[in-house]
C-alpha cells in the first residue's frame, strides 16, 4: 500500500467481473492519481483483471485484495503494481 498518507484509495468489491470490473475500468482510466484496490474472492482472477487493465493502458496504481465477505477471516492483501 502507498506510503503517502494523503493518497486517495478506491476499494471495489467484485472487481474482476461484472459491474465491479466496469467501475474499475472507467475510474482507473479517468483518474490515475487514485490507488485502486481490487477486492476479489479469487486472487488469480484479480491478477488477471490487473493484466486486462494494464492492456487498456491504465497507469493507476492497482492492488489486489482477496476478500470473501462470507469468510472475513480470509482477508489478505497482495500488492500487484
Amino acid at each position: 500500500m502507498s506510503s503517502h498518507p494523503d493518497s486517495r484509495f478506491i476499494l471495489c468489491t467484485g472487481a474482476n467481473q461484472g459491474l465491479g470490473s466496469e467501475v474499475i475500468d472507467v475510474s482507473a482510466l479517468r483518474d490515475p492519481s487514485v490507488i485502486y484496490m481490487l477486492a476479489c474472492r479469487n486472487l488469480a482472477a484479480g491478477h488477471e483483471a490487473v493484466k486486462k487493465l494494464r492492456g487498456m493502458d491504465v497507469k493507476a496504481a492497482l492492488e489486489v485484495i482477496q476478500l470473501d465477505v462470507n469468510r472475513m477471516s480470509r482477508l489478505t492483501r497482495r500488492r500487484s503494481g
